[in-house]
């Protein structure tokens, strides 16, 4: 499988997870969707849940937010280091077109 096969293993471990743990924090919106709330500075590293804090964002996004965004070992960036991360990877981009 390799990583990419380790990794989905734990983002449905996430979900199973999630599904428990964040009921409260999720509102029905219709049939297909949910809106989950997502903390911009993750609470493990220190962040509250205050609506400062918080992005509404629909359930499917949410999943490719921390598929897309999180540390292979699991641990959550914060906007600022993905902000970061994008800025660099867009750097990289124009180097590789003038060469």
């Amino acid at each position: 499988m390799g990583r990419n096969g380790s990794k989905l293993k734990k983002v449905k471990k996430r979900r199973r997870w999630q599904r428990i743990k964040t009921k409260k924090m999720r509102r029905w919106i219709d049939d297909k969707h949910w809106i989950d709330r997502h903390h911009l500075i993750p609470r493990s590293r220190e962040g509250e849940t205050t609506p400062a804090n918080l992005l509404k964002i629909k359930r499917f996004r949410h999943e490719a937010w921390h598929i897309l965004f999180d540390y292979p070992h699991g641990q959550c960036r914060t906007l600022d280091e993905i902000i970061t991360l994008l800025m660099r990877m867009r750097r990289a981009k124009k180097r590789q077109k003038k060469q």
